[in-house]
């Protein structure tokens, strides 16, 4: 380029920009002007869309961010059972306990007394397995919804690579 094709065109910037082009020249052995330039020249040279590049990134981020979202989801669905989990186990030790004890202070009452206490237990058995069939129900619950989470999970995998290959092929074109 001759200097009568040459323009002077003034240009401003922010410092924290003005300081990475300057490193970037620097490390590339150009003045500041010439790297901006070389720059320049470069973008025009791209067969990448940056508009369609940057949707497909935005998209990809959203997907990632949707699926985070469920996963802590689902992570706070598991403490949560196993929180409730603990609660009914202890309660249940609690209840055993003090069941046991009770039993053993009024062994030797009347028959007709003991038999009303063991009416009580099979009741509280009865409530512990409704209990438990009703854990083991979420339990279900948790590992379908899990499923569910790395299938999708496997879905954005084949998302992403989509992307990276549309975006390749944009790049090879």
């Amino acid at each position: 380029m001759t200097k009568e094709e040459e323009i002077r065109i003034t240009l401003r910037l922010a410092a924290s920009l003005r300081d990475k082009l300057s490193r970037a020249a620097d490390g590339n052995e150009r003045s500041m002007n010439g790297e901006i330039v070389a720059r320049l020249e470069n973008s025009f040279e791209s067969n990448v869309d940056p508009k369609a590049l940057t949707d497909a990134f935005a998209i990809a981020e959203d997907m990632r961010s949707r699926v985070e979202q469920q996963w802590n989801y689902l992570q706070e669905v598991e403490r949560k059972l196993l929180e409730e989990r603990k609660q009914i186990s202890e309660q249940l030790r609690a209840k055993r306990a003090e069941l046991a004890h009770h039993i053993w202070e009024r062994r030797a009452r009347v028959r007709e007394e003991l038999e009303r206490k063991e009416e009580r237990v099979r009741e509280m058995r009865e409530r512990y397995i409704a209990r438990s069939e009703a854990l083991q129900e979420r339990e279900k619950e948790l590992n379908d919804a899990i499923a569910r989470f790395n299938a999708r999970e496997k879905e954005l995998g084949e998302v992403v690579r989509s992307l990276t290959k549309g975006a390749d092929m944009l790049a090879k074109r």
